[in-house]
């Protein structure tokens, strides 16, 4: 089975979004002394708090998604979200008890609700983390110029090179 997609047209509101703690980490405290810190794992899933403003008809195709295809977010269900690398499709799931939906002014919806997702940084293993980190150092906030002109110079210029 196929994991469903959100609807055509519903997204999220991007200037009411937040991501929660990744986890992983525990904190000793230790008599006499400062605090111990472990990972107790490398990777899962972080939550973000999320919201729709959804008109009426928008609304009823949610309920229908909500309900019947994600089981009121039991099902995995994939959507565009920004986990830190950018905006990018996640599989994602509706916390139990956080979701709300609330009508404003009779014409639109207000939904809201925590997603649980993997966050996209896990792509990367540490030997590309690390890479991208130093090349962060070496240019700075024009990395990403940089490297969508290697892309293109790798996808299109050098074609002339072919014979």
């Amino acid at each position: 089975m196929t994991t469903p997609r959100i609807p055509r047209g519903l997204r999220l509101v991007t200037s009411n979004y937040s991501a929660g703690d990744p986890g992983g980490v525990r904190r000793t405290a230790v008599a006499g002394g400062a605090p111990r810190y472990a990972q107790d794992y490398a990777r899962g899933t972080q939550q973000f708090r999320a919201s729709m403003i959804l008109t009426a008809p928008q609304y009823a195709i949610w309920t229908l998604f909500y309900m019947h295809k994600i089981g009121r977010g039991a099902i995995g269900f994939e959507m565009d979200l920004d986990s830190g690398q950018g905006v990018r499709a996640h599989v994602c799931n509706i916390v139990p008890g956080s979701y709300s939906a609330e009508p404003a002014g009779g014409r639109v919806w207000t939904i809201t609700f925590v997603l649980e997702a993997e966050p996209s940084v896990y792509e990367f293993d540490e030997e590309s983390a690390s890479d991208v980190l130093e090349l962060w150092d070496e240019v700075g906030p024009d990395l990403d110029a940089l490297l969508r002109r290697l892309a293109r110079f790798a996808l299109s210029d050098t074609r002339v090179l072919e014979f």
